[in-house]
């Protein structure tokens, strides 16, 4: 959010349907990202179009964390499937990836592909 507009659409939109267990971070500079990040269980990622690429998940691949997604676009080029990450349809099936992501090895999603793709 750097403009005034997003400001206004943030704080009339969004920040009502956020619960009160939700904090909001503001932008963060790439030190701040990549420690969230690489404290992180999971991104999840609901993308729903087709991406041509997600930084998003090439940052959370390159602090070593998995990403949970939906395999729309480019996902499946950047995210393995039950190593790098968990790709599925439907809420349930999110979930669900969700609850196991932590059976990754994290040490996978720094793979020298990934890094590269991320650097």
């Amino acid at each position: 959010m750097r403009e005034p507009g997003e400001f206004e659409y943030f704080n009339s939109v969004i920040r009502p349907l956020l619960g009160p267990e939700t904090v909001y971070l503001g932008d963060l500079n790439a030190s701040g990202k990549y420690a969230l990040l690489g404290e992180a269980v999971a991104p999840l990622n609901l993308i729903r179009w087709d991406e041509s690429f997600g930084l998003v998940m090439a940052d959370s691949l390159g602090a070593g964390t998995p990403v949970v997604a939906t395999p729309s676009g480019s996902v499946a080029e950047i995210i393995e499937d039950g190593c790098t990450g968990d790709l599925q349809i439907g809420t349930r099936e999110l979930a669900k990836a969700l609850s196991r992501v932590g059976e990754l090895d994290r040490r996978l999603c720094r793979c020298t592909e990934v890094v590269a793709l991320w650097s």
